[in-house]
């Protein structure tokens, strides 16, 4: 409707999955780089599994894995999983162009391991995509681990590739799954793009498109990759929308308030529902904070004395030292089982999360004096390693402006574990990510652990420093 006024050769924002407006984040790159993975295994037998939210751009990369596949592979893509054993059987015959000789089970998979056989006899490989592989059947997914047996004498005949929702990953958790779980040898979790990717995603596809100049300020591109939560079948239709707003008011570029606009109205048509899904949650939430207001004189006695417990160690190793005055001075506390990271951060923000944080106050010589926060609360520190209740005030218009983050480190790890290292913790992070047993950084280790610091926006350099083995504690990916 608006190509033509906008001076684009199509439409820039179709949800149909169209690899030729693929913009390739950093964390879409990695999650096609474990499907080859998965594709290219030369027979070992594992699986690979993508898990991702719905609209975030799984179908996208199925179909630009095909499209990278060589010529010697075989596919078998299973777009609609929710079939018994025997027609899933009968859907991968027919995927591969081969008619069904009869309909019983046991003949229908004779029949593909013949087929398989036959195919690895003139050198080619297969492999099995399953798209929505979260309505899989417990029937259908057993036949899956069966089919994994299809195999001459050195290699397996058959490559599987899972794709899904996150409730998929749950699935295969569950006991009646353990065999084919524990044959997963990639798997990858899709998460939604960060604002600036979001951003360079609706620029790119208009640029596929055709577009000679910019048609969104960078304002409305901020609001549309806010509202989308950066999940890109969102903004597809937000952006979709903007543009019709604009072409309907007759404005060359969409700005601030057309794409405004156009949040409200896709809003609205999505509202009601949410509205009625959610307002028995409501009603539960506001009944549930009556009776606990009602009920908290009697039972702050119990909460308030539990949150101090985890502090005072720590004021009294900040006393001990006489003051954090530099970063040396975390070195001291793995004495008392604490990691602390220096910080600098701009004065008039205070942290907000559980972990300690020492704040030290300016203008200070001696023995050290600040504030520790936990759990919200600031807590006045004083030189005798006693505390008393600080208001935020108080905190903010003597806080020097910098901070040490303090979270306890059970497994003693140094400063630094480097590739190649050793360390107790490591084996507790390999069964977290299911790799093999064992207790070196080495390289499977190292490209999840890059992994993990890209999803959270630190340095991916594959070294566990401090600042990774705080993410790693937040996450509880290291917990004994």
């Amino acid at each position: 409707m608006y190509q033509a006024f906008f001076g684009l050769r199509e439409n820039p924002f179709s949800i149909t999955p169209d690899t030729r407006f693929t913009y390739l984040s950093p964390q879409h790159e990695e999650a096609l780089a474990h499907l080859l993975y998965g594709a290219y295994q030369h027979g070992s037998g594992g699986f690979a599994l993508l898990t991702g939210e719905i609209g975030c751009g799984k179908t996208t990369l199925c179909r630009l894995l095909l499209e990278r596949l060589e010529d010697d592979t075989e596919t078998i893509w299973i777009l609609n999983p929710m079939l018994g054993p025997e027609d899933f059987l009968q859907a991968c015959l027919e995927e591969l162009g081969q008619e069904p000789e009869k309909q019983q089970h046991y003949a229908l998979y004779q029949q593909l391991n013949h087929y398989l056989l036959q195919q690895h006899g003139n050198g080619k490989r297969c492999l099995l995509l399953i798209d929505e592989a979260q309505l899989l059947s417990r029937e259908t997914l057993e036949l899956l681990r069966l089919l994994t047996n299809l195999e001459t004498g050195q290699q397996k005949l058959l490559q599987i590739l899972l794709v899904g929702q996150p409730e998929l990953a749950t699935r295969l958790q569950q006991a009646d799954a353990a065999p084919l779980n524990q044959r997963i040898t990639a798997r990858y979790h899709l998460q939604a793009l960060d604002e600036s990717h979001a951003m360079a995603y609706l620029q790119h596809r208009l640029e596929q498109a055709g577009a000679m100049r910019p048609l969104f300020s960078q304002d409305a591109l901020r609001l549309i990759a806010r509202a989308s939560g950066g999940v890109p079948r969102r903004l597809n239709i937000l952006a979709d929308r903007a543009l019709l707003v604009a072409y309907a008011q007759e404005h060359t570029m969409v700005n601030k308030p057309e794409a405004k606009q156009a949040i409200r109205e896709c809003q609205a048509e999505t509202q009601p529902d949410e509205n009625r899904r959610h307002w028995p949650k409501f009603l539960g939430g506001v009944a549930l904070a009556v009776l606990l207001w009602l009920a908290y004189p009697h039972l702050q006695p119990l909460f308030a004395p539990a949150a101090l417990p985890p502090a005072q160690p720590l004021a009294q190793a900040m006393a001990r030292l006489g003051g954090p005055d530099n970063h040396a001075t975390c070195n001291y506390f793995v004495r008392d089982n604490f990691h602390c990271l220096p910080l600098m951060k701009p004065p008039g923000s205070l942290p907000r999360q559980l972990f300690p944080v020492f704040m030290p106050q300016q203008g200070q010589a001696g023995p050290v004096q600040g504030w520790l926060v936990y759990n919200f609360q600031p807590l006045q520190l004083k030189p005798d390693a006693t505390m008393d209740a600080a208001s935020k005030a108080a905190l903010l218009d003597q806080w020097r402006g910098d901070l040490l983050l303090l979270w306890k480190d059970p497994w003693r790890m140094p400063a630094l574990i480097r590739p190649g290292d050793r360390h107790l913790a490591l084996m507790a992070l390999r069964s977290r990510w299911q790799l093999l047993p064992g207790d070196q950084l080495d390289e499977p280790l190292v490209q999840r652990l890059k992994a993990f610091q890209r999803e959270q926006g630190i340095p991916a350099d594959g070294i566990l420093g401090p600042l990774t083995q705080f993410y790693l504690y937040r996450n509880h990916l290291l917990e004994p």
